[in-house]
């Protein structure tokens, strides 16, 4: 143990002190960077209150990237969607993940919307506003936001399932396994794990270091800078997880969705907890990874009826791996697709520079070759292949 302790500290020295050296410059004096004077409430009485007033406060505290707010609050806002069948009583909850938004659902919600769910994503409190409200919240505010919205839905009577995406998914997770009325999860790169080892210590420099990164403000879909509370609160969920899991599964449907070169998540870990505590047989991990280099790796995944792998190697399409955050996005999404508006260049690199999108190529965050420029892939291609996953999934229950 003392040898495990040292080297995290170890760690922590050489990756973190360097963040609280330079967290010493001033935060920049812009609007991005000045919290709000509160948090939007989240506990309204029906949806569509909860739908409006949240507007409401975003038009009075949202950092606006474009001239036109309006639509800019279109494409992040918390909605909802009906299904044809106005007689089925089928829910799903959905929540997004880290500096992320409900935009991240607006693909992949109409898959269950066909399948007669009634569809409702929230906002995890200090989101879409500006990177400095996530300075803000505590864990209770995203636990809380997402069991008032669950309730919401017990008292109009619906089948419940909860979907989540990375740390959303930590907090679906955490709830279901207590609450047997929720019927099962939808997981999208499950925040379980973390890949770094020194986000232990983040409760500890979250007291005297505001910002582990500030970047500059141009994406509408999520944040690019991150304060340490966020960081903080993130490493909170997985705790949360890890400790029901100690003791307790998940013994309803689960469908889970995962990149193997994930730069975010640990995959073996999560493959693990997959295998040993999400223990109902209709489960399902859909896996992106490059088949041909871990074929003997991954042999009994191949060969476990649980799992299905897609090979996420497509030098054709320019593509090298998938991120993170891919696997949520179709090619066809007009702000993250493949000729969507907004290229994700910030991916780690380094010394290289950008010279047209048809010259891209495109990875999880951090993926370096020589003589090629990696920006980050933000969409799925096996998209339409995830959509018939699904269906085939939820004609068995």
């Amino acid at each position: 143990m003392k040898n495990y302790f040292f080297k995290y500290l170890l760690a922590f020295f050489i990756l973190f002190i360097p963040f609280i050296f330079t967290s010493c410059v001033k935060t920049p004096d812009i609007p991005a960077f000045k919290s709000s004077k509160s948090l939007p409430k989240y506990d309204q009485e029906n949806f569509d209150l909860y739908l409006s007033d949240t507007k409401k406060w975003l038009l009075e505290n949202r950092n606006f990237i474009t001239e036109n707010k309006n639509q800019e609050l279109d494409l992040v806002m918390p909605f909802e969607l009906k299904p044809n069948n106005s007689s089925s009583k089928k829910a799903i909850l959905l929540v997004h993940g880290l500096t992320d938004s409900p935009a991240y659902y607006k693909d992949i919600s109409k898959v269950f919307t066909n399948n007669g769910f009634l569809v409702r994503t929230i906002l995890l409190p200090g989101h879409i506003s500006k990177p400095a409200d996530l300075m803000l919240p505590s864990l209770k505010d995203w636990e809380n936001v997402v069991k008032h919205h669950i309730n919401l839905l017990k008292k109009e009577n619906y089948e419940i399932w909860l979907g989540g995406f990375s740390t959303g998914a930590n907090l679906v997770t955490s709830y279901a396994i207590d609450d047997k009325s929720i019927k099962g999860l939808y997981l999208f790169s499950p925040g379980f794990y973390s890949k770094s080892k020194v986000i232990v210590f983040s409760p500890f420099v979250s007291y005297f270091m505001d910002w582990l990164d500030i970047d500059e403000e141009n994406n509408i879909l999520k944040y690019e800078s991150m304060p340490m509370n966020e960081v903080n609160l993130y490493y909170k969920t997985t705790l949360k997880v890890q400790e029901k899991f100690q003791n307790k599964v998940f013994d309803r449907p689960a469908f889970f969705v995962f990149s193997k070169d994930d730069s975010v998540i640990d995959y073996e870990k999560t493959v693990e907890i997959f295998q040993k505590k999400f223990t109902n047989e209709k489960s399902k991990f859909i896996l992106y990874a490059n088949i041909n280099e871990t074929k003997e790796e991954m042999k009994n995944l191949l060969d476990n009826k649980r799992f299905k792998v897609y090979n996420s190697y497509l030098p054709e399409k320019r593509i090298s791996n998938f991120s993170h955050l891919s696997v949520m996005f179709s090619k066809d999404n007009a702000y993250y697709g493949e000729n969507g508006n907004y290229i994700m260049l910030n991916n780690g690199q380094k010394d290289k520079k950008f010279i047209s999108r048809n010259k891209t190529c495109f990875s999880s965050w951090g993926y370096n070759v020589d003589g090629l420029y990696h920006a980050r892939l933000t969409w799925n291609p096996y998209f339409n292949e995830l959509k018939n996953d699904i269906n085939e999934f939820l004609k068995d229950e």
